[in-house]
């Protein structure tokens, strides 16, 4: 795992947050989050002014391996989104900590960010307990589905895009061998 920058915390859902001093806080992937999930192909953004809770759901990441909730790590007001990742998702494999950023929040309590992880605990919970803790859906959960209208995923390089199968081959009645071919005579 690349080192979790100092200056920022971390969540136990792999999520980081850079607090800013007066502004809202800044929230993202961490890096460790980004790998373990492989090339994103699609980031579903939460809505400007929504509310959320510490701990709740706050949008989906579709990569090619699996798709996986984000989560909010303090309680307050979206009041931005990274709308670059609509037609860029790859931003979050490519600099986790920079131009992949998800989501700004004004937090409502800052005593919740103060229950973070910093840089150091957050290796040391990735290295030691953290590593199976990324939480992908699981089969037969639906996750919601907030794409605007006439946006469809992305297509992956050697496949259909995220949740779409291919047919498989069309049906064919089984027939006797001897009834395979039509006979007419006239």
């Amino acid at each position: 795992m690349a080192s979790a920058p100092a200056d920022l915390k971390y969540s136990k859902s792999h999520e980081w947050v850079r607090a800013g001093d007066d502004g809202p806080a800044t929230v993202g992937l961490t890096d460790y989050a980004q790998r373990q999930l492989g090339d994103v192909v699609y980031v579903e953004l939460p809505e400007v002014g929504r509310n959320v809770e510490a701990g709740g759901p706050v949008g989906t990441v579709e990569s090619v391996k699996a798709a996986s909730d984000f989560y909010a790590p303090a309680g307050g007001e979206v009041t931005a989104v990274n709308e670059d990742l609509s037609g860029s998702p790859e931003q979050v494999n490519e600099d986790p900590y920079g131009d992949g950023w998800i989501f700004r929040l004004s937090v409502t309590d800052a005593g919740e960010l103060g229950s973070l992880l910093d840089a150091a605990a957050y290796e040391a919970y990735v290295t030691s307990e953290g590593s199976g803790d990324l939480r992908p859906l699981g089969a037969g959960q639906e996750r919601p589905r907030s794409r605007p209208a006439g946006a469809r995923p992305r297509a992956t390089a050697g496949g259909p895009p995220p949740g779409v199968t291919r047919p498989g081959p069309p049906e064919r009645a089984m027939r006797p061998a001897r009834f395979a071919r039509s006979r007419s005579r006239s």
